[in-house]
């Protein structure tokens, strides 16, 4: 009997399944927010780059989207996104006067920040780092 069992459990050992990564693992993720507290409009257009938006769907749970490129996401602050940066940039901008502040950090929320306001911010890659420019 003892050596059934130990069988028994080297056979299920051996036919495991693998442990698979998480698929939501985005390297980066981005905080939008006024700098005045308020509500502010913005858009945002991918230009390579990877942006998660959570879509809502009705009568079941949300799921994240990727943004194609070319893209453009119309939205409310504050606002918080997966980004993945290694392909190409990621715009975010608001029409009128109002500006939005963006803080971009690794995923999860740890090591260095990087933060830029205005009304026009672009976020790339260089060498490992995140770099926002504003216009």
């Amino acid at each position: 009997m003892l050596r059934a069992t130990a069988l028994i459990l080297v056979l299920g050992l051996g036919t495991s399944a693998p442990s698979r990564p998480s698929p939501l693992a985005w390297p980066h993720q981005a905080l939008v927010t006024d700098a005045s507290g308020r509500s502010v409009s913005f858009r945002a257009i991918t230009l390579g780059g990877d942006l998660m938006v959570n879509v809502a769907r009705p009568g079941r749970l949300a799921m994240l989207k990727r943004l194609e490129r070319g893209d453009t996401l119309r939205a409310v602050t504050p606002r918080n996104y997966g980004l993945d940066l290694s392909r190409g940039p990621v715009v975010f901008f608001t029409s009128g006067r109002d500006s939005i502040r963006i803080i971009v950090n690794r995923n999860p929320w740890r090591s260095i920040q990087v933060t830029a306001q205005g009304r026009r911010l672009s976020m790339r890659l260089v060498g490992d780092s995140v770099v926002i420019s504003s216009r």
